[in-house]
This record gives structure tokens, C-alpha cells and sequence, in this order.
């Protein structure tokens, strides 16, 4: 991600643009400062700029084949951005994993807490009945990492002996280390 400040809050997007990937604009402009403003590069953005460069704008011009450097850089920047929007979304999709989580024991309810969504609201655990005790499980979708979590088994804090520990004392849980 390539993050440079503009001068001026009026300054074009285009300038931001030109001064980021076309070397010879870059000279002809003072240094940026402001608003912070992060481009992405990507093949359609250089594809972009090897088009400005090739296309002999001459200085000061506003044009590029008759159509406004503007919204020409801006349309093609829209569409780059939802192109990078739904990658980002593949990628978070591949690279999550789903990971079985289960209590077993006397209980009406249990919940999961963790690190996992920063301790703040759990996921619950789905009972079924064997006779004296009950299975709790849930899926939860995690990306590849080490997580520490508690269950809360009726209202209070328990740590399951079938997941290793990590911490000391109140600060004990178990670790959940997702491959």
C-alpha cells in the first residue's frame, strides 16, 4: 500500500495519482502533505499510468482522449477498488478454517469466549443429550493462528482439560492453535 499526503484538501485525486506513478509529473509538483490517501498498486492502476505516459499529454493539459484525467482516473480507480474488495473477501474466505469446539459434562448452558472476537461476545455451544451428560459443540470459521479461550459454563468461568492451558492463575485458559 503506497500512503502519501496531499498538500492542499482541493488537490485531484489525479495529481495524487500522477505523483505516486509517473515519475516525470512527480518532478514538476512540490512535495504532498495533508490528507492521508492510500492507493493500492495494482496491474490496472500501472497499466493506467503506462497509458498516461505513453499517451504525450502535454503540460497543463486537463484531457486525456478527450476525456477529463479526472474521471477517467476516477471511474478506472472505482472499479479497481471493488475488483480488490471481492479479492480481499476470497481470501479471507480460503483462508479461514473450521474449527469443531466442544464441552462435555453437566450443564444447561455453556458458552465459548476468546480471543477469537477480542473476549467481547462468545459463540454458544449447542447441546446434545447422552444419557448423565450432555456434549456441547459449536463450528466457529478461524484464520490459521493460536487463540485462548473459556467456557462459560452455567454463568461460571471453567477451563475444558481437553485443550492445553497457557497463563497462570486468574489469568489461566486454554489454547486453541488453528493449523
Amino acid at each position: 500500500m503506497l500512503t502519501f499526503r496531499l498538500k492542499k484538501l482541493g488537490c485531484s485525486i489525479v495529481r495524487a495519482f500522477l505523483l505516486c506513478f509517473w515519475p516525470p509529473y512527480n518532478k514538476r509538483i512540490p512535495v504532498p502533505l495533508v490528507p492521508t490517501i492510500k492507493l493500492v498498486p495494482d496491474l490496472a492502476l500501472v497499466t493506467l499510468a503506462e497509458e498516461i505516459a505513453k499517451s504525450a499529454i502535454p503540460e497543463g493539459s486537463r484531457k486525456i482522449n478527450g476525456k477529463y484525467i479526472q474521471s477517467h482516473l476516477l471511474s478506472r480507480l472505482e472499479a479497481v477498488h471493488v475488483k480488490l474488495e471481492e479479492q480481499i473477501k476470497d481470501v479471507d474466505v480460503a483462508q479461514s478454517k473450521e474449527v469443531h469446539l466442544f464441552w462435555t459434562g453437566m450443564a444447561e448452558s455453556v458458552q465459548v469466549m476468546g480471543t477469537f472476537d477480542g473476549w467481547s461476545q462468545g459463540e454458544h455451544l449447542s447441546p446434545e443429550y447422552t444419557g448423565s451428560f450432555t456434549n456441547f459443540s459449536t463450528t466457529l470459521m478461524l484464520r490459521p493462528g493460536r487463540y485462548e479461550i473459556k467456557f462459560l459454563v452455567d454463568g461460571e468461568w471453567h477451563l475444558s482439560p481437553e485443550y492445553p492451558t497457557i497463563g497462570e492463575e486468574l489469568m489461566e485458559n486454554n489454547l486453541l492453535i488453528v493449523e
